[in-house]
């Protein structure tokens, strides 16, 4: 099952409510998630989600229940603020870049080794 340790979150302004995590699994691969998909494998059992503090206080992130609506939190701990609520803001994603297919060039004649004076 793979664990990803969240570091850094998008929040929807209004509330501050978070969107998506950005995560890295223990082979050091990058992936983000919407809520809805961390929620999906949380509950589906697939995956665990934890954030870590830089002094190394783990927090496992779950799904909690609010006026029916279903969101993520981390475990009760007594840490304030919340784990997520202190993770920086994911960065936006990097542009993709369009790398040209390589050409063969061909030498002109005047450049090439049959050229003489």
């Amino acid at each position: 099952m793979p664990r990803y340790r969240v570091t850094c979150t998008q929040k929807q302004e209004k509330h501050e409510h978070i969107v998506s995590l950005g995560c890295y699994r223990p082979d050091g691969k990058y992936h983000t998630f919407t809520e809805a998909d961390a929620i999906a494998r949380l509950d589906g059992g697939t995956d665990t989600f934890y954030s870590e503090r830089p002094d190394g206080h783990v927090a496992e992130i779950i799904v909690e229940i609010r006026e029916g609506e279903r969101y993520l939190k981390t475990k009760p701990d007594g840490e304030r603020p919340n784990n997520l609520d202190w993770l920086p803001d994911c960065p936006p994603k990097p542009p993709k870049v369009i790398v040209p297919p390589l050409r063969t060039v061909v030498p002109a004649a005047s450049h090439g080794a049959a050229w003489s004076r």
